[in-house]
């Protein structure tokens, strides 16, 4: 059923259940629904709960009660908590009906709304388990905005995408694409071809905040070469901004068009939002970057010909689109790029060693002084390239830390490469304070080697400042930025046949901080002329393509405001 006809399938009050999940009786007289809401109480979802409440220019949260599903117009409430009852049931439906998903989680979870957060502040947002809702303008009140901040909700119960450099990018985008998904196909407001693509239009007092099919307008983006891509720190990465390029993919994908060189024939909603619903659920991880979302949506595609009316046909339309926007290149050289595992053409990895951090930490043992530094996962929530877990070791508190990170040793084995995945973000103003660097022991741990000579790719990119008192001052280091997630590769041949050990060092003065490093799938391998499928069977991962040898692999596993 297409949402646009929602409103001339009311539910009469007498075929919805006396009372909520709760057993509060529901009111007598009138229809269960005003258009958006048809399937709230439908089905599987008899038991939803969706409550809205007022923050009252505090940040009080969630505030004092309005409304719930027994109040479907929110009589209580005004016009912002009108809107953000509606819009996020209408969302819901959305979901339910296009994905046959039961609310943000998949299992029926409770939707709650707040309205007047705050004394006029001028923004919306997701909190981890809740939309908020500024009390300046009008956020509430348009209907992409409701869709884009629930989204972050369902991303969150997903791929679980950090909220940092492309990954989080990708999330902003994710989340207007089922906003401008919702805007288009509910029937409600203005969807005039001048304002089709605009999100946020509705916001009284502001207006839109980006266009999807023109990112330009708002100085976002369209491509990964335009001069409007942001590379710097600001906006944990530019997550808002960097999000035209996908947006930019999604606009050709749903009406197609002619774009830098490339015609796209037009999919429409339903199999586009399908497509990238498959790769947000199925695919993706949470460090993943515009990369793995190149290689990912072709996946997903491919795996759901037959079902929407997806066609081989559609697939290539939609690698047309990810072409067109350039969502496989850097938008600077070396920005966050990909170590291949192999280099001779013809040649393909065949696994000695291998830990994707999925199981534990038993192959590490940590040495962090008195602060907790390296550990198996990260407070802050997931950030891994592949699967749910890595390592971290945290930029903070500030303290002068020398903490490593040491993997059980092993006999290399000839002609051996080692390569890992990481992502690091270390205190940076006018010269790098802080820092990491790869060292490797061949008694044992009696004395260590920097490795950073053996690197072929993505190697160290500075130096430590030398006249202050980090633990690795003046040494050749990981410093600065990654941009999310890159690979190192490390040429063992040196090493073969001896019994090594390695480790992860971070360095840290004592004054400022920052987000600190990310480890995860560390691959020792020989390169071999036939694809050998050898290793540790618990390393995760669908192989999606190769390029020079380098797989593409991602796997199932938020944030921001407008």
């Amino acid at each position: 059923m297409k949402l646009g006809s929602l409103a001339l399938n009311a539910i009469l009050l007498n075929n919805c259940p006396s009372t909520d999940q709760r057993g509060v009786s529901r009111p007598q007289g009138g229809s269960c629904d005003i258009g958006a809401y048809e399937y709230v109480f439908n089905s599987d979802s008899n038991n939803l709960l969706i409550t809205t409440y007022n923050a009252g220019n505090t940040t009080t949260l969630p505030g004092t009660f309005v409304c719930d599903q027994t109040d479907l117009n929110c009589l209580a409430g005004d016009t912002h908590a009108k809107g953000a009852h509606k819009y996020a049931a209408g969302t819901y439906n959305l979901y339910k009906t296009s994905h046959n998903r039961n609310s943000i989680d998949g299992n029926g979870i409770e939707i709650i709304s707040t309205v007047h957060y705050g004394n006029n502040y001028g923004n919306a947002f997701w909190n981890g388990y809740m939309m908020i809702y500024g009390d300046a303008y009008g956020f509430a009140l348009a209907d992409d905005i409701v869709a884009h901040e629930l989204t972050h909700g369902v991303t969150q119960y997903e791929s679980n995408l950090f909220y940092y450099y492309q990954s989080g990018a990708i999330s902003e985008s994710f989340s207007d694409l089922w906003g401008e998904y919702y805007d288009q196909t509910n029937g409600q407001g203005n969807d005039d071809v001048t304002v089709r693509w605009l999100l946020g239009e509705d916001i009284t007092g502001l207006g839109a905040v980006r266009s999807m099919n023109n990112p330009l307008l708002f100085n976002d983006p369209d491509r990964m070469s335009s001069p409007n891509y942001y590379e710097g720190e600001d906006d944990n990465g530019g997550v808002h901004t960097n999000s035209g390029v996908n947006n930019k993919a999604v606009s050709l994908m749903v009406d197609g068009g002619a774009f830098n060189g490339r015609t796209v024939t037009a999919l429409g909603w339903d199999k586009t939002a399908a497509i990238y619903y498959e790769a947000n659920t199925n695919l993706l991880s949470s460090g993943a970057d515009y990369s793995d979302l190149y290689y990912a949506l072709q996946q997903a595609c491919s795996n759901l010909i037959g079902t929407k009316g997806i066609t081989s046909a559609d697939c290539v339309e939609v690698k047309d689109a990810l072409d067109a926007v350039e969502m496989n290149a850097q938008p600077a050289p070396n920005f966050n790029t990909d170590a291949p595992l192999c280099t001779t053409p013809g040649t393909y990895p065949s696994f000695f060693f291998t830990d994707d951090l999925e199981s534990g930490a038993s192959n590490w043992t940590f040495n962090n002084g008195s602060s907790v530094r390296w550990q198996w996962d990260s407070p802050y929530g997931p950030f891994a390239q592949s699967g749910l877990h890595s390592l971290y070791a945290d930029d903070y508190p500030e303290a002068i830390t020398d903490a490593t990170a040491r993997l059980t040793s092993f006999i290399v084995p000839a002609n051996a490469f080692l390569h890992f995945a990481h992502a690091y973000d270390f205190e940076t103003t006018s010269v790098y304070w802080d820092g990491g660097v790869l060292e490797y022991s061949i008694n044992n741990g009696s004395t260590w080697v920097d490795a950073g000579s053996l690197m072929t790719h993505n190697g160290y990119r500075g130096t430590i400042y030398a006249n202050w008192n980090n633990p690795l001052k003046g040494r050749a280091a990981f410093v600065g930025t990654s941009h999310g997630y890159i690979s190192t590769r490390v040429n063992l041949a040196s090493l073969a046949g001896k019994t090594v050990t390695f480790r992860w060092r971070m360095g840290l003065d004592d004054a400022g901080a920052a987000w600190g490093w990310w480890v995860d799938n560390i691959r020792v391998y020989t390169c071999v002329s036939a694809f050998t499928l050898s290793g540790n069977a618990g390393a995760s991962g669908v192989t999606l393509s190769y390029t020079d040898g380098t797989p593409k692999t991602v796997t199932s596993q938020s944030n921001g405001d407008y």
